[in-house]
């Protein structure tokens, strides 16, 4: 289950995006790709309109909290970097900082799994089929452009998205 999950094309950020702390707040988070709403998609998989509506509404309420949580997120690697940049250090409130740090990343991730769970509810096994076919072609037709260098996120049909 977890590795089909894991297929969807739907949205993703990656550890990736917040590699340096330092560039973390300052640029912009991509904005995600809707999928679902692309009518190839929406074709290929034969999603009906209550389906690709309810997946709006998934998203929409999956979106408000993890703008929330990537603030949080970016707001604790600033203070964990300014802790660090402390003369001296202090090691209990820089452990005590990147705890915090670790457990909003943790719930990014977390959330994201839920949220392609609750799309992959939303999709017959059929549909969930052609979806995992259509990525595999999304992959290998971006493997072949030389793009494959990129994170796997990137890459997905879905673009980067929470």
């Amino acid at each position: 289950l977890l590795a089909g999950l894991l297929a969807l094309p739907a949205p993703a950020w990656s550890d990736q995006d917040v590699k340096d702390k330092g560039q973390a707040a300052t640029q912009p988070k991509p904005q995600p790709r809707k999928w679902w709403q692309d009518d190839k998609y929406r074709s290929a998989l034969g999603l009906s309109p209550a389906q690709v509506a309810r997946i709006d509404r998934l998203y929409e309420e999956h979106s408000a909290v993890q703008r929330q949580l990537w603030s949080s997120l970016e707001e604790s690697e600033r203070e964990v970097s300014r802790l660090m940049a402390a003369d001296p250090p202090q090691e209990a409130l820089v452990v005590a900082a990147i705890e915090r740090t670790e457990l909003l990343r943790y719930k990014i991730n977390e959330r994201r799994a839920l949220f392609l769970f609750r799309i992959r509810q939303l999709l017959s096994v059929e549909q969930h089929r052609k979806l995992e076919k259509l990525h595999e072609q999304g992959r290998s037709e971006r493997g072949r452009s030389g793009h494959g260098h990129q994170s796997r996120q990137e890459n997905e049909p879905g673009g980067r998205s929470f």
